[in-house]
């Protein structure tokens, strides 16, 4: 893993992997598959503007699935 940016994305990706799968639920595995594809992982590497904005917008994604899984 690269940055700092990087490295915490995944993190917080990790940490709904678990429930994510035991919800079961097909829209939610193809959203969390999405916000864990490699585009979105290396548009974090990008000039330093683009990277904030890009990590601002995916921690929103997450916190929407987060709220889903409840």
């Amino acid at each position: 893993v690269g940055n700092n940016l990087q490295k915490d994305y995944l993190d917080r990706l990790k940490e709904l992997s678990s429930r994510v799968e035991s919800a079961n639920d097909l829209g939610l595995i193809a959203d969390y598959l999405w916000l864990g594809s490699l585009t979105h992982f290396k548009a974090l590497s990008n000039s330093a503007v683009d990277r904030h904005k890009v990590y601002s917008k995916l921690l929103t994604m997450l916190y929407d699935l987060e709220i889903r899984l409840r």
